[in-house]
């Protein structure tokens, strides 16, 4: 929205973000939104009327962005801590490397490779390799919208997990197999 301070009133400029977490103006004065739910950033043409896609991140999760004095685009993630510096439509140079933000439960399930490590980290839920520690995977939450949510603690329930949050009050068995909540 746009607000004239003066006269108190709002006019809708920009709308059908999935889930817009951030709006910064570049250097140009061009109005660019950071849509966490789609991983994007879009400019918007308030005068044309027109948006255009200007990066794809590789995942959801993200809630800020910022330009630097010569309109370089840095764009930050609450899901897994990162930073990255925008360098074309679909690549990004490293800033600040992903990583865990809040790990608060673990849980481990059998494989056949060895035991799959499931840490609650908040905003995601990781699986990690249990003798490397590397990361084989993460499911993020876009709040309010992804349907896992947060997570703040996990158990093992069979070929299960559950999950719980008070952020979000809920509890939920999630079936890391299809990547779904199953109740």
């Amino acid at each position: 929205v746009r607000v004239d301070v003066d006269a108190g009133t709002f006019e809708d400029v920009a709308s059908g973000f999935g889930t817009p977490a951030a709006v910064k103006f570049d250097s140009q004065g061009r109005l660019h939104v950071l849509d966490t739910l789609a991983a994007e950033v879009v400019r918007i043409d308030l005068m044309a009327d027109t948006r255009e896609v200007v990066a794809t991140l590789p995942h959801p999760g993200l809630d800020n962005l910022a330009f630097d004095a010569d309109d370089r685009l840095y764009v930050s993630s609450y899901a897994d801590g990162s930073i990255v510096e925008v360098t074309g439509l679909d690549t990004q140079r490293v800033v600040r490397p992903a990583g865990m933000v809040g790990p608060g439960g673990l849980a481990l399930l059998p494989g056949d490779a060895g035991p799959r490590l499931f840490v609650a980290d908040f905003f995601s839920l990781r699986e990690l390799d249990a003798a490397s520690g590397e990361e084989l995977g993460a499911v993020r939450d876009v709040v309010g919208v992804t349907p896992l949510g947060s997570v703040m603690s996990v158990h093992a329930h069979g070929d299960h997990l559950l999950t719980s949050s008070w952020f979000d009050n809920k509890v939920a068995i999630w079936d890391p197999g299809s990547a779904s909540v199953v109740e």
